[in-house]
């Protein structure tokens, strides 16, 4: 039996499970030319204010999935914090992912804002912490 297209796998994960959802994208590997038998499928779902965020590890359709469910203030405060620390997982995997859902338009407004703010790049780097940095 062969496994579904990773969008379509997607797609029938998050209709299932989150028919409320605002937005879902997916992003990763699956997409790329890197894929590899082995590649997961990393879904972003985001969800109203009312549901707690969680992460989660399965199989669904012959696919790992790795499941990242935020609201939308949850996407900003990781967002924040990635920027913060110099990295964002989460900007590239918004950025680059394939929209399945967008029910209120949160999904595209979402990933315009991670393509901008990695299109800005980071912060210049406060010159005391690239000395101490630069010996360590």
């Amino acid at each position: 039996m062969t496994r579904p297209t990773p969008q379509a796998a997607a797609a029938e994960l998050v209709a299932a499970r989150f028919p409320a959802a605002r937005a879902a994208l997916l992003a990763g590997s699956v997409l790329t030319r890197r894929r590899t038998p082995t590649s997961d499928l990393d879904v972003l779902v985001l969800v109203g204010a009312e549901a707690s965020r969680f992460r989660e590890s399965f199989r669904h359709a012959g696919w790992p999935v790795e499941l990242f469910v935020q609201s939308e203030q949850d996407w900003h405060d990781f967002a924040a914090s990635e920027t913060a620390a110099r990295r964002s997982p989460l900007l590239h995997m918004t950025a680059h992912a394939r929209l399945l859902v967008d029910a209120d338009g949160l999904g595209a407004r979402q990933q315009a804002e991670a393509r901008q703010r990695l299109a800005a790049g980071p912060r210049p780097v406060p010159h005391g912490q690239l000395e101490a940095k630069r010996y360590a």
